[in-house]
């Protein structure tokens, strides 16, 4: 008995090291190879739970309907060395007439772009404007018959919803790529203080040269500027984030009509709620739009044109999409109790004029930047003049001591009545400038001379 025992246990223990010595060889010694499949041979492939996947799902008109309005970007800028480099990236038209948008990283301190598109036509473009605190910029080619998308509405797209970006990355043009909205109202803290971040992420591939191209819905209509990747390599490793297109169309079309981005404040400092949706109010400015209709410090903010708030990149990119005179319907929690305010939006200047910071060429040329007067600074000047925003150490104005805050009134004996009206006199005018003005802080006229 004793015996036959131990032949068992032998036996056992010899099955148990065979069994291991074939796994090893099958782990270790037989590793199945990777290799490329025949583009020919069709597999099945499925999904552990299908269930809700509709297999015959095409994209094909998405493609189709928009690639010939993305746009392949190359912008040759200086290194400061005498050397230049090239940086590549994407753009799409959105207006007619050849008004493209695309990211400011993108565009930067460029001194020549160049525009191709899906045609394989190349045109050479020029900076209408751009937005460092939202990443937007627009450009403008000479071609009135381009191809231009149509916007969704990116504040109703949905986690889970599918899209496609088209872009260039790696220098390849006109790629598409597809994957689900995995989030939204994220704040990456890529454009420092003061921006605007509220980014869709994705996990359709995006990887350098992505940068400006289009995000699409299924429906084929543009929800999203494609800005940037989750990477520690640089190339895509997961997620692709998308300015959504709400506050694309709001910025690009501030800068087509105004030359800058007209940008409302409601006059709060804000902070998320742990725990809940919603944003609390920490401070209220003195006499600002939230101040004049009611809102108080510790105000929660539930909800603005029925819209529910989340957090407060999601509040931020929301008011981004209003302009200075805009009126809101606020839903707010006070002491437990459900409030509404009516609020009339401000601009940076706490009024509800569209104002807007003038940095042409020809102005920092000479070393400042203009702007308009609010309709206060007009009754008080009687009409005319346009305001000193700031003065460039070193230059020509700066030299002949104009400070911020100067009211320039007339320039060479001419009363002046906007900044367009400025720049066209300035243009039209002889070497010798005089400009006549005042200091709301100091009595008298003060002139200065300048040659330009």
């Amino acid at each position: 008995m004793k015996k036959n025992s131990s032949y068992l246990e032998n036996f056992v223990i010899s099955s148990f090291v065979a069994m291991v010595a074939i796994l090893i060889y099958h782990y270790y010694f037989n590793e199945p190879k990777i290799v490329f499949q025949d583009s020919a041979v069709v597999r099945n492939i499925s999904f552990t739970d299908n269930a809700g996947i509709n297999g015959d799902r095409d994209f094909t008109a998405i493609a189709k309907k928009n690639l010939s309005a993305v746009v392949y970007i190359n912008a040759l800028k200086s290194d400061g060395s005498g050397m230049f480099t090239n940086s590549t990236g994407s753009g799409v038209f959105i207006a007619p007439n050849g008004y493209i948008a695309t990211n400011t990283h993108v565009v930067a301190d460029a001194s020549k772009i160049v525009v191709i598109t899906e045609s394989d036509k190349s045109y050479n473009a020029k900076i209408v404007g751009k937005d460092e605190a939202t990443d937007i910029a627009v450009l403008k080619i000479d071609n009135s018959t381009s191809p231009f998308v149509s916007f969704g509405n990116s504040d109703v797209l949905n986690v889970g919803e599918w899209t496609m970006l088209i872009g260039s990355p790696f220098k390849l043009r006109n790629s598409v790529s597809v994957g689900v909205i995995s989030a939204k109202n994220r704040t990456l803290n890529l454009l420092g203080d003061n921006s605007i971040e509220s980014y869709i992420q994705t996990d359709a591939v995006a990887n350098p040269g992505n940068s400006g191209g289009g995000m699409f819905d299924a429906e084929g209509k543009y929800v999203g500027m494609i800005s940037a990747i989750s990477t520690d390599s640089g190339n895509f490793q997961g997620y692709s984030f998308a300015i959504p297109s709400n506050i694309v169309k709001k910025v690009a079309f501030d800068i087509i009509n105004y030359g800058v981005v007209q940008r409302a404040w409601l006059g709060v400092l804000i902070k998320n709620i742990e725990g809940e949706d919603g944003v609390e109010i920490e401070r209220v400015n003195s006499k600002g739009a939230a101040d004049k209709s009611g809102l108080k410090t510790g105000d929660k903010i539930l909800d603005i044109d029925g819209i529910r708030i989340i957090d407060v990149a999601q509040f931020e990119g929301l008011i981004s999409q209003y302009k200075p005179g805009d009126k809101i319907k606020i839903k707010y929690l006070r002491n437990g109790k459900t409030l509404f305010a009516n609020s009339v939006l401000r601009n940076h200047l706490n009024t509800t004029d569209l104002i807007a910071n003038r940095n042409d060429d020809v102005l920092v040329n000479l070393g400042f930047v203009l702007r308009d007067l609010t309709s206060e600074e007009k009754a008080l000047s009687g009409g005319y003049g346009v305001m000193v925003v700031s003065v460039i150490q070193g230059s020509k104005i700066s030299n002949i001591n104009i400070e911020p805050g100067y009211l320039i009134t007339s320039i060479n004996g001419m009363k002046i009545t906007d900044v367009n009206d400025f720049i066209a006199k300035l243009k039209n005018s002889t070497n010798k400038i005089q400009l006549k003005g005042v200091y709301k802080s100091y009595p008298g006229i003060y002139p200065y001379v300048f040659e330009k």
